[in-house]
């Protein structure tokens, strides 16, 4: 039976900018922290549950879908679901290795923030948080950065490398989807870009968390996706499954359902403090080797990803939850751009860190004016292994 959803979702084609359309889109909304099983999260803002609360978790549409927390959501294709998992998804991406670009060997990024993000001066970001609407937006960089996939390879021992050729140019934001486009509410209601969304308080505002540029395709056996998807889970979910919140799963191309155990997080680099102290945020996977999905393959595959505010990695290395990192699995990992290229602003690192942008979903835009997604990696590896 295809999955739907009761979401209040507005009519296809509404809305946005840039000539994006919410309907080739998909998106999980956080949180519901599992206080009756013992959990500690207290969502997005502080999945560790370090500040002692109370949360600004849940959305306040969670408990309208079929899969809570643990879905992937195309609204305008009658809120066709994806349930990867049984329990909750805290970054997702499908498998960006699909085409090869050499005429544009860079890219932009999409992205969205948490309830207590808003941006640097000029930003869309900024703009959207002074009227209490920024968690359900989804931004895109002014900036073009360095494909990933130049960068295959060439890590070197980790656990973390620092910046990467691509990190330090600065730039800013603008607003592609307004999440009234996407039906999701603020405090009050459903409104146009720019109108008054209410303070942000417990409950009060759906937070997109996880986001992918392409939408669930409906089956009579649930939302699938026409290539292979990767997904981490926060660590309330990792604590139930006995694995880390840093940890990869895969769901294979065509399939309602996955799991499948894909990358460790000592592969990304992760969890060198101890086990189980860092959570991805953010994802966007580039699976470049010969075998989608089966494992991970070092060198060949590579991903940009975030951590959640609380991941004891940004703290070691004096990084910040809106810095988007770089990984080829190798065990080591840098920073792809930082927080200030994105439009962010870095705020006071450490604990408590509530003053500290927080990068929770990330996927990736095409330059303008191509017809294809920027994933050069395919030609990439064939052109590195030929210099091997």
């Amino acid at each position: 039976m295809k999955r739907t959803t009761a979401l209040p979702l507005l009519s296809a084609g509404c809305l946005v900018l840039a000539g994006v359309t919410a309907q080739a889109q998909s998106f999980s909304i956080d949180d519901n922290p599992f206080v009756s099983a013992g959990g500690f999260g207290l969502g997005a803002e502080d999945e560790f549950g370090l500040t002692g609360g109370p949360g600004l978790a849940p959305s306040p549409l969670l408990p309208f879908t079929i899969g809570g927390d643990g879905s992937m959501i195309s609204p305008m294709i009658g809120g066709v679901e994806h349930t990867p998992g049984p329990l909750y998804i805290d970054a997702f991406s499908t498998n960006y290795l699909t085409t090869a670009n050499p005429d544009n060997p860079t890219l932009k990024l999409n992205f969205s923030v948490d309830r207590i993000t808003g941006g640097a001066p000029g930003s869309a970001s900024l703009a959207e948080a002074t009227v209490g609407q920024q968690p359900g937006d989804i931004y895109t960089t002014t900036a073009s950065f360095i494909h990933p996939g130049f960068f295959a390879g060439t890590l070197g021992p980790g656990p973390f490398v620092g910046p990467l050729a691509s990190a330090g140019g600065g730039g800013s934001n603008v607003l592609t989807i307004d999440e009234s486009a996407f039906g999701l509410m603020t405090a009050a209601g459903i409104i146009p870009p720019g109108a008054p969304g209410g303070p942000v308080t417990t409950g009060s505002h759906d937070n997109v968390d996880a986001y992918d540029a392409r939408p669930v395709i409906a089956t009579p056996f649930g939302g699938v996706y026409g290539t292979g998807s990767y997904y981490a889970v926060n660590p309330d979910a990792a604590a139930a499954m006995g694995a880390s919140p840093a940890d990869l799963f895969f769901t294979p191309a065509g399939s309602p359902v996955g799991g499948i155990p894909y990358a460790p997080a000592g592969s990304l680099g992760l969890d060198s403090v101890g086990p189980g102290r860092d959570s991805i945020d953010a994802l966007l996977m580039f699976d470049g080797g010969d075998a989608e999905g089966s494992s991970v393959e070092p060198g060949a595959d590579y991903a940009l990803f975030s951590l959640a505010p609380g991941s004891a990695t940004l703290g070691a290395f004096g990084l910040s939850p809106a810095d988007i990192f770089y990984t080829d699995f190798t065990g080591a990992f840098g920073v792809y751009v930082f927080d200030t290229d994105l439009g962010l602003l870095p705020g006071a690192p450490g604990f408590p860190f509530q003053t500290e942008s927080n990068v929770d979903a990330l996927s990736v835009v095409p330059e303008p004016g191509s017809m294809a997604l920027l994933a050069l990696g395919s030609a990439l590896i064939a052109r590195r292994r030929g210099d091997e």
